[in-house]
């Protein structure tokens, strides 16, 4: 987990690429969940979270890491944030191509 938060905040930092931070945020909340970290899941989603905020024209989250985000939010009790991440994540789970390129 050590070396995963090393690679997350070279990704919050500015180091690696817009495209390349939300493949790393997807897959180290995915290695999260798998282990039931929530802890660590909750603050590197929070970190990114901001890091999007000063990025209005990215695509911050793909599809299933907007699902894990409502995940967090439903459980610690942010119902309204919650629904409205779930219907951020119907919307982009039902678009026929990713907005992130080419599939």
């Amino acid at each position: 987990m050590a070396e995963l938060d090393e690679v997350m905040v070279a990704a919050t930092a500015g180091e690696l690429s817009p495209l390349l931070v939300g493949h790393v945020y997807c897959g180290v909340l995915q290695a999260c969940w798998e282990v039931f970290d929530l802890r660590r899941a909750r603050e590197w989603t929070a970190a990114l979270s901001r890091w999007c905020e000063g990025q209005p024209d990215l695509v911050p989250y793909r599809g299933p890491c907007l699902v894990h985000r409502v995940e967090l939010m439903r459980l610690r009790g942010d119902w309204d944030d919650a629904l409205e991440e779930a219907r951020r994540a119907c919307e982009w789970l039902s678009l026929p191509a990713s907005p992130e390129g080419p599939a």
